[in-house]
């Protein structure tokens, strides 16, 4: 059984991550720790450790703070459009 930290990480990822993909966060907008921490009432432990979880959509930098990632959002525009054009296909919505 996987630790409450863990658990407590994965959720400040999936919900950062939920986030970038909704566009809360612009793609190159800065992702302060703590403002995640305060957002997500996290600890820096959990949002440190949830970061590099999700590559595709955090683009880590050098120096300073990671950055929501250009190519998150394309390629959830990319899914969003073919789950549309699927939807078309069949008719419409029900």
């Amino acid at each position: 059984m996987p630790a409450a930290h863990d658990n407590d990480r994965r959720q400040v990822g999936d919900r950062l991550r939920e986030a970038i993909l909704r566009g809360e966060f612009l793609p190159g907008e800065r992702l302060v720790e703590a403002q995640l921490m305060t957002r997500f009432g996290a600890s820096r432990f959990n949002v440190r450790l949830s970061l590099p979880q999700h590559e595709r959509v955090i683009q880590a930098v050098r120096s300073g703070d990671p950055k929501a990632a250009e190519a998150a959002m394309r390629e959830h525009i990319a899914s969003v459009l073919e789950a549309l054009r699927s939807i078309d296909q069949l008719g419409g919505p029900a």
